[in-house]
């Protein structure tokens, strides 16, 4: 067990179905000559809803309660494909992302958090621009661009299904990244 003093890394969002993950295993074939790219784990394919960062146990509960209460207010959604892209675009880019259109829904969502969290002394965040992705692979700053990767022939789905709300924590386990999943919330 933690000490209440010890921080756990936190994040909210959502987990991707098994058609996307076919998808994903395509994709990694169509580019598996490149080198140095470090392809996401199966298991840790997700998009983000928010990330909280490190946290004290004490305030893990409150984020629970939160995610809970958060449900409550929050109706199920599809999300459209955008395209795969080097990203993020206003950064060096460094990872490959499925990106998916911000609809009403996911706006709403982001806007709830901004509302209540500070609430629970995490800190400001400011998400100017809302850009629901699934990180598909990492890569040092500037290494690729959009040419080098095969984004126009892929297999995903054209939406994804936001159905369940989960909170992950994010361990390293025998020196890879983990996500433990610590509470479940299927949205109406």
């Amino acid at each position: 067990m933690k000490d209440k003093d010890d921080k756990i890394k936190i994040f909210s969002g959502f987990t991707v179905s098994e058609k996307f993950k076919d998808a994903f295993d395509h994709f990694q074939n169509q580019n598996k000559d490149l080198t140095n790219v470090r392809w996401t784990p199966k298991a840790n394919l997700h998009l983000t809803l928010w990330f909280y960062g490190y946290i004290s146990m004490e305030l893990l509960e409150n984020v629970l309660a939160l995610n809970t209460v958060l449900k409550t207010q929050m109706n199920s959604t599809t999300l459209t494909l955008s395209k795969l892209k080097i990203a993020p675009t206003n950064q060096n880019g460094r990872m490959v992302w499925a990106s998916y259109e911000p609809n009403k829904a996911f706006k709403e969502w982001i806007g709830l958090h901004d509302l209540l969290l500070p609430k629970l002394n995490l800190g400001e965040r400011d998400y100017k621009q809302i850009r629901p992705h699934v990180t598909l692979a990492r890569f040092k700053e500037n290494k690729y661009q959009n040419k080098d990767f095969e984004t126009q022939n892929h297999q995903f789905p054209p939406t994804l299904d936001l159905n369940t709300l989960i909170i992950w924590e994010s361990l390293l386990e025998d020196e890879k990244i983990v996500y433990k999943q610590l509470i479940s919330n299927i949205l109406m």
